[in-house]
């Protein structure tokens, strides 16, 4: 009877434990790069965002003033696990959703997330919160640092 015990001790010791997932490795791996913009109709423009590891890169166009613009920054493991946290790449790969507002003059906001599984897209405007809403809290934080680097070419 007591190695009945033991052995069912031990199954069900066995049974509970489960990884731990969310090491920060899992959060935010080397070889994930995400891509966030905007593009518009008439002298809207076009700029893009992109994230690689710590390294922050700003591009933008300004059609109407024949003008590119770039610019170059950093990002601390603090503030990057900080934006990863709202990131869940399953939730992200369930939308899909390709808009053309661009099409009738409009804004057409994008985001490409790259990683070892793949790339993925989505292509939305101010009108589908709802269907983004399970990124909602990254598209805001992702969207934060890009308009950040955008008030500085002001400067």
């Amino acid at each position: 009877m007591r190695k009945l015990l033991i052995i069912f001790t031990l199954t069900i010791l066995f049974l509970a434990c489960e990884e731990n997932k969310e090491t920060p490795d899992s959060v935010f791996p080397n070889d994930t790069e995400i891509v966030v913009g905007s593009v518009g109709g008439w002298c809207y423009g076009s700029d893009s965002l992109v994230i690689n590891n710590n390294n922050l890169s700003y591009y933008a166009y300004a059609p109407c003033e024949h003008k590119t613009y770039h610019r170059d920054s950093t990002i601390s493991d603090t503030d990057l696990q900080h934006i990863y946290s709202d990131l869940n790449m399953d939730d992200f790969r369930s939308i899909n959703i390709n808009t053309c507002n661009t099409c009738v003059d409009g804004v057409d906001f994008w985001i490409r997330i790259t990683d070892a599984d793949g790339s993925h897209t989505i292509r939305y405007g101010y009108q589908d919160a709802a269907v983004i809403e399970p990124v909602y809290n990254f598209v805001e934080k992702v969207n934060q640092i890009r308009e950040n680097l955008q008030a500085g070419l002001a400067q």
